[in-house]
């Protein structure tokens, strides 16, 4: 499941068809590439008035934001939860009208397995009574931050951050900051799972600005949906259908190019090639693939986005016949991990958020990210995946056992590979003035992706398909 690199490799290696006799394709207002959730945002600003077409290369759109089904389980492959909004804020007013909020359900976090012991309350200071006294004061420091001077992305001086201070935090390497506050070993160990799960990179890559927007969110109100984030793709499909906008599966746009009159964009299906023009595009994939389809695009955002990461990472599920005999939503792993050999950091209990959990199944989703560079090459072969899923349950026996379960009650396993999927949020990167100089609007093409705000995940993603919107109404209004 997951990512099929073989479209991507097909631009890559200049593996196309001649796109000299392409077909061409009723002409739109808006054209947007890329199915994730920022192109689907774009999309659903930009419908209903405009004649809008979203062409997603996979089968489905949602881009890592999917899920899959055994019986009546519906389970993540790709992202599970997101932070519950400010009422009343832009996001928490998209979510309400998906209905997102009426579906989902908060959920509880802090759950660890040391050794193989499933432990609760591990900011509480459970995990290591030793070391109680400085968890629980950290976990405070962090509790006042989200409750009363939130490090918003993209920074604004409503945080309550100064832009000083905003730009030291930033360029702080996230290991110094744990430095700086004496955290003792267990949550060092914690962030460091936590980073490879959530950035895909060590706390030494990653800014500790970003690192406290993500882990402070922690601390206050998570939510889920059955089947994770996908059911945010699946509210903006129905949306979209409703206000007219189509979205062309299947198709992978291969050149985009700005013209007198608009946008030309053109596109594969299987082997025919299909021509669009539109008085405007929304470019909502990674950014280095504009490198690849926007012709023309600057140098000077050339050498930004060959100075950027984008890891990868591998999503498990397993599929149990029978339950385990606690019921958790997401355990972190305080184990000592080798990211090259056994990186699975994190497990979640898929069906925790449904109303009515099934009596005899159950699937366990596990998060194995690739915090380095050069992970993508482990995702490509099958040979390699029975590798993976060798590990996985060598490594996962212990922990089953403390579930009361075992081998034996595995009916099956699964693996989605997401080989692009979290830029990683580098010192540095969100206060030096790139990512907006890589993110203005060029020509007619505004951009949506995550890295827009170079953070890996949903609320970015979100944002950045809001702030596209505006820049294409930019336009017409021009």
């Amino acid at each position: 499941m997951g990512d099929d690199f073989t479209s991507g490799h097909r631009i890559r290696d200049g593996a196309l068809p001649s796109l000299a006799s392409a077909a061409l394709q009723p002409e739109v207002d808006t054209i947007v590439v890329g199915g994730g959730i920022s192109g689907l945002t774009s999309a659903y600003r930009l419908g209903g008035n405009r004649r809008v077409v979203v062409l997603e290369q996979a089968p489905a759109a949602g881009g890592n934001a999917k899920s899959a089904s055994w019986g009546d389980l519906e389970y993540a492959i790709g992202a599970a939860y997101f932070c519950e909004p400010d009422r009343g804020d832009e996001l928490d007013t998209l979510y309400r009208e998906l209905g997102v909020m009426d579906r989902s359900l908060p959920v509880p976090k802090g759950e660890v397995f040391f050794g193989d012991r499933l432990i609760e309350g591990f900011w509480e200071g459970n995990a290591n009574p030793s070391e109680r006294d400085d968890i629980v004061r950290i976990a405070r420091e962090w509790r006042n931050l989200v409750e009363h001077r939130y490090p918003d992305i993209p920074w604004t001086p409503e945080t309550g951050w100064t832009e000083d201070e905003y730009e030291a935090a930033d360029l702080l390497p996230f290991s110094k900051h744990l430095d700086a506050i004496d955290a003792p070993p267990a949550v060092r160990r914690f962030c460091k799972h936590y980073c490879w799960s959530s950035f895909g990179a060590p706390p030494e890559e990653v800014s500790t600005y970003a690192a406290l927007n993500f882990i402070t969110a922690e601390f206050g109100v998570i939510r889920a949906l059955p089947g994770g984030n996908a059911g945010v793709a699946k509210a903006l499909l129905e949306k979209l259908t409703g206000r007219g906008v189509n979205v062309a599966t299947g198709q992978l746009a291969v050149s985009v190019k700005n013209r007198d009159d608009g946008v030309e964009v053109v596109a594969l299906r299987g082997d025919e090639v299909l021509r669009y023009h539109a008085k405007s595009c929304v470019f909502a994939a990674p950014r280095f693939m504009a490198a690849h389809i926007v012709d023309g695009f600057p140098a000077d955002r050339l050498e930004i986005v060959a100075g950027m990461k984008w890891r990868a990472y591998l999503v498990a599920n397993v599929l149990l016949s029978k339950r385990p005999r606690h019921e958790w939503y997401d355990v972190y792993r305080l184990d000592e991990l080798d990211p090259a050999t056994m990186g699975w950091t994190d497990l979640i209990l898929a069906d925790f958020v449904k109303e009515e959990r099934s009596k005899r199944t159950a699937v366990i989703t596990a998060y194995r990210a690739l915090p380095f560079d050069g992970g993508r090459a482990l995702l490509g072969t099958i040979e390699q995946y029975d590798e993976h899923r060798s590990t996985l349950l060598a490594d996962l026996a212990p922990k089953l056992a403390a579930l009361g379960l075992d081998r034996t009650d595995i009916v099956d396993v699964n693996l989605a590979r997401w080989g692009h999927p979290m830029v990683v949020a580098q010192p540095g990167q969100l206060s030096n003035g790139d990512l907006e100089r890589l993110s203005a609007p060029f020509g007619r093409i505004a951009f949506a992706h995550q890295d827009r705000f170079g953070t890996p995940a949903i609320e970015s993603a979100i944002a950045a398909g809001f702030a596209a919107a505006k820049e294409v109404v930019g336009f017409a209004n021009a």
